[in-house]
């Protein structure tokens, strides 16, 4: 992950923003690129700095800034090559590379520390950056401070959310994501969103 390319990105968006005060504008924004961290560098682009302007137009709350980024994303993401492999098993082949290059990119406790350093404690992006690291880099989760106790129980395994194994079409992927919107998961009702704007399928 290129910490230095998503600070700049995230300065240039203040200054497009909040000309009047980007100073304080890019604290605010710079607080969020925890919750951010599973875009790709791709997403963070002139191109779609300019989208992102341009959809909020002034200071945006994180829902703002992480739907506009996402939809960019979704329609200007490079196409994935086809993978070669024994009939059936490109997809996991796939999925499994992108697993693991997500734990290189995580075994980076130095880099986890800038991330923590720019939450400025604020436990919500705190708890975002806890869950991304304990299920990428769970050998560095003692880098993040500990949930206060009142959010550290976690919830019975009985109540807890389950995400159907790779590999998935689109279109088993928005139904997964459907049946979680259902239980109230909003983090999943906005990739069903997006997902449908991409399928074309309305709710």
């Amino acid at each position: 992950m290129k910490v230095a390319q998503r600070d700049q990105w995230i300065a240039l968006l203040a200054k497009l923003v909040a000309p009047m005060n980007p100073e304080e504008a890019v604290i605010g924004l710079k607080g969020m690129l925890p919750l951010l961290a599973d875009l790709p560098d791709g997403a963070f682009t002139l191109k779609s700095l300019e989208h992102v302007a341009r959809e909020c137009r002034r200071m945006p709350s994180y829902g703002e800034l992480r739907s506009a980024l996402s939809a960019w994303w979704i329609d200007n993401r490079p196409e994935m090559p086809a993978i070669e492999g024994p009939p059936g098993q490109g997809s996991h082949a796939f999925w499994e590379g992108r697993a693991n290059a997500m734990r290189r990119e995580w075994d980076d406790p130095a880099g986890i520390r800038e991330r923590v350093r720019t939450c400025n404690g604020d436990e919500k992006f705190l708890g975002a950056l806890r869950t991304l690291v304990g299920r990428w880099a769970p050998q560095h989760l003692a880098v993040v401070p500990p949930a206060p106790e009142s959010f550290s129980k976690p919830a019975p395994l009985s109540v807890r959310p389950t995400v159907t194994s790779f590999p998935m079409t689109d279109e088993a992927l928005l139904a997964e994501y459907e049946r979680l919107e259902a239980q109230g998961n909003l983090a999943a009702a906005t990739r069903a969103t997006m997902l449908r704007k991409r399928l074309g399928v309305k709710a």
